[in-house]
């Protein structure tokens, strides 16, 4: 193993299973991206229903 693959590992270890707290921004753009992504599958489910009529 590389010395760059060894540092990777490494710095994936310190991270591993650390988390940080979401900011009030990215909590909201999360929001809005579930909130199309949910009104997408519902369109495409209803769409897909009347394909099958």
């Amino acid at each position: 193993m590389n010395q760059e693959n060894k540092s990777t590992t490494k710095r994936q270890a310190e991270h591993a299973g650390k988390v940080r707290l979401l900011t009030a921004s990215e909590r909201a753009a999360l929001r809005r991206d579930m909130a199309e992504a949910s009104a997408w599958m519902r369109a495409e489910l209803a769409r897909r229903r009347t394909m099958n009529k």
